[in-house]
């Protein structure tokens, strides 16, 4: 698929696996991260060069956070203005990206974001991860809703 053709949630897909991929570096240790540090992703999902970067990064935690993918341990601002947070996975967040899938064929979603960070995964992969983490989330909030 083209990055024109791709949707908004599948651009913020691309983001979404790139924020989990840097949660992976840390374990359960929070990591810092600020909008700058996903800046190969926003390419990637074919996000214009110049773009509010801070607010979809801030979105995209903020909703992380809300779902208890990640948690929050700090934020603030960063020596040129820039939000800077940090934060890591929570045990559920550990869970849902070591938990072996079919979509992937029997693969978790961390060693598909793993595979894309290597090189070893297309990037239409990198795309169901954030894609497959945010249905799960979706469908359990459905299902204890309703």
């Amino acid at each position: 698929m083209s990055e024109a053709a791709r949707s908004n949630l599948e651009r913020q897909s691309i983001v979404v696996a790139a924020i989990l991929e840097k949660m992976l570096e840390g374990g359960v240790l929070p990591e810092w991260i600020s909008a700058e540090t996903f800046s190969a992703a926003y390419a990637e999902a074919g996000y214009p060069a110049r773009f509010d970067s801070e607010s979809l990064i801030e979105d995209i935690i903020a909703w992380l956070d809300r779902e208890q993918i990640i948690f929050v341990k700090n934020s603030m601002q960063g020596t040129e203005g820039e939000m800077v947070w940090e934060c890591g996975l929570t045990a559920k967040g550990i869970h849902l990206v070591q938990t072996p899938t079919a979509i992937f064929g029997g693969l978790t979603p961390q060693q598909v974001i793993e595979g894309k960070a290597k090189g070893d995964a297309p990037a239409s992969q990198y795309v169901k991860a954030g894609s497959f983490l945010g249905g799960l989330f979706g469908g359990a909030i459905k299902s204890m809703s309703g």
